[in-house]
């Protein structure tokens, strides 16, 4: 549901719900499930420009992670890998780079690990990184490698039909915009426009609920207000 919140831009609401996540399993005693929410309120930090908060939530998330053993984890956080706690640190300095672009070499360095330590089948998430390094790199004004990463990822998109991988793709076409007149830049270009424009996806704010968390917004704000207020008593 935090998610969701930040992707309709309610930003300080789905602080709020990670907060209260991480309360919820401060005693439960496993540093994977401590990793996953700090990483999210990382995010959300970042965007936020939260730029000692988003240090401490990621340094928070990187030491939690660092105590995991073999099997300390529910099978439904066994995606929580190593690589994932890399490429979703990654996106938090890149959000805070939009604030501080000092962030962007730690954005970097992020998805490089993350792709390293990525397995073959995880192709998905390497389109993901690829896409992602590639727009860091835009930033960072080296155009040359931001396109030989951009064709990284269009490789490792082909085929996967789903939204958040056109997003992705998209947004890439997007940036690499005021660089079209460079022959590399012309030449990714040309093999991402087919891409984003294959298929008519849905986006996540069409779904029913995301339609349905809309109106529940104020309930969820007042409910985390009262559980700070008892926090404090």
């Amino acid at each position: 549901m935090a998610v969701q919140c930040v992707e309709l831009g309610h930003l300080r609401t789905g602080l709020d719900l990670i907060r209260m996540a991480q309360h919820t399993v401060r005693d439960v005693h496993l540093p994977r499930l401590d990793s996953m929410p700090a990483t999210r309120e990382g995010w959300i930090c970042g965007q936020l420009g939260r730029v000692q908060d988003t240090h401490r939530a990621i340094g928070n998330a990187e030491e939690a992670f660092a105590r995991t053993t073999d099997g300390d984890a529910p099978t439904w956080l066994g995606y929580f890998t190593e690589a994932e706690l890399a490429g979703t640190t990654a996106s938090n300095y890149r959000d805070l780079a939009t604030h501080d672009r000092t962030q962007l070499d730690r954005a970097a360095e992020r998805f490089e690990r993350s792709l390293l330590l990525r397995g073959s089948e995880e192709v998905r998430s390497t389109a993901f990184d690829l896409a992602e390094l590639a727009k860091v790199r835009l930033r960072q004004g080296d155009v040359e490698q931001a396109c030989a990463t951009g064709h990284a990822a269009v490789t490792a998109a082909t085929g996967l039909h789903l939204f958040r991988v056109r997003q992705r793709l998209s947004d890439l076409f997007d940036a690499t915009a005021p660089y079209r007149h460079i022959t590399e830049c012309a030449d990714l270009r040309e093999r991402v426009a087919p891409l984003t424009r294959a298929t008519a996806w849905k986006a996540p704010g069409s779904s029913p609920a995301s339609r349905y968390i809309g109106p529940r917004l104020s309930a969820i704000k007042a409910d985390s207000i009262r559980r700070a207020r008892r926090g404090g008593m």
